[in-house]
């Protein structure tokens, strides 16, 4: 989408984290849960810093369904890097709600949430990220390989649990998201 008149307007139709949470109802427990066991790493808090710094702010546009595991685990993650920095203001989108703007958010002709479309103030798209990060990918993909073979796939699951508990999983989230970010953020701003 390359209307940034459009893009504010959609924007102004989001949820914030706590809007989007309650509106979960039961669920919004899960995503409480996940937000309080997050923190952002100093060294990661520092590179967004220096972005936002760049870029005058930033504008992220969450989609998700209550319903998604994948969602439950990342928009947490999203809406605590959101916290660094006043400059920084995400809204969520409940994706059955806002079909044109899933149609943006789709990478490879695949749509999948959570999505996260990262804008500037002015609405210049910077980047997309979907669903969940690179080593969950990993994980995942050896679960469904095992399970096509008929074998166990339990301690992969857990691992999966423990990768988002421990804080790597999240802490992979970030990371990907702050490269997009990065790639249109010269070197020396802020350094």
């Amino acid at each position: 989408m390359d209307d940034p008149q459009r893009l504010s307007e959609i924007y102004s139709e989001g949820l914030t984290f706590d809007e989007f949470v309650v509106r979960a109802g039961r669920k919004g427990g899960i995503f409480r849960r996940n937000y309080r066991a997050t923190t952002v790493p100093e060294d990661l808090a520092a590179s967004l810093a220096r972005m936002v710094r760049h870029h005058g702010g930033l504008r992220l546009f969450a989609m998700a369904e209550d319903w998604c595991p994948d969602a439950a685990e990342n928009v947490p993650v999203l809406a605590k890097m959101s916290e660094i920095s006043p400059d920084i203001q995400m809204r969520c989108f409940v994706r059955t709600e806002h079909p044109e703007l899933d149609d943006q958010l789709q990478v490879r002709g695949a749509s999948r949430i959570p999505a996260l479309l990262v804008c500037t103030p002015s609405y210049e798209v910077l980047g997309v990220w979907q669903e969940r990060p690179q080593p969950a990918y990993a994980i995942i993909s050896s679960i469904k390989d095992l399970k096509e073979k008929g074998q166990p796939t339990g301690h992969l699951a857990a691992e999966l649990r423990q990768g988002y508990q421990g804080g790597e999983l999240r802490r992979a989230t970030m990371q990907e998201v702050l490269q997009l970010v990065e790639e249109r953020t010269p070197r020396d701003v802020g350094e």
